[in-house]
């Protein structure tokens, strides 16, 4: 999880594979596609979608 659509983002957190992610949208950046997401702290985050 990042704080914006970027590898140059902040991390804070991350997700492990079989997990689920409720995306609000997605974002083309730095050649990945990105789920864009609110968090429950109300920021929104970034996670790269891999394959």
């Amino acid at each position: 999880m990042r704080t914006a659509a970027s590898l140059n983002a902040s991390v804070v957190g991350q997700y492990y594979a079989g997990e689920s992610v409720y995306y609000i949208g997605t974002v083309s950046a730095d050649g990945y596609q990105w789920l864009k997401y609110l968090s429950n702290s109300g920021a929104y985050h970034y996670v790269a979608k891999i394959g």
